[in-house]
């Protein structure tokens, strides 16, 4: 349990560094936009557009970083054990009807037919 414990440290903990990387990286790229629009001397400030375009990426990038990925990764997870736990056992049964009905011959299908007569 120790060591199941570690990694979700260790996965929060890159899950956190990601978005500070991504936000570092807006911050820089809209203070070079800031800085390209003003000197040019266009008087539009265009740079409004990619800020909020990318703002979008940034507000949903921390969202899911900080406010919902612990509960809703918590429930997929307890979900995915449970169905593992289940399937073992199932997984091969509930396939098999669709299996044998691929190893089957039947007559309709000419690829067996073929293979079985000499031509």
């Amino acid at each position: 349990m120790g060591e199941e414990k570690k990694e979700a440290a260790r996965k929060r903990a890159k899950a956190k560094m990601d978005f500070i990387r991504h936000f570092a990286t807006y911050v820089v790229v809209m203070v070079i936009l800031i800085i390209i629009n003003n000197v040019t001397g266009s008087g539009y400030q265009w740079w409004i557009w990619p800020a909020t375009g990318w703002g979008i990426g940034i507000l949903t990038h921390f969202m899911g970083t900080f406010v919902f990925t612990s509960r809703m990764e918590q429930k997929i997870a307890e979900k995915e054990l449970e169905n593992m736990d289940k399937g073992q056992g199932q997984e091969s049964s509930e396939n098999a009807p669709a299996l044998s009905r691929l190893k089957e011959p039947t007559e309709g299908n000419p690829i067996e037919r073929n293979t079985n007569k000499e031509a």
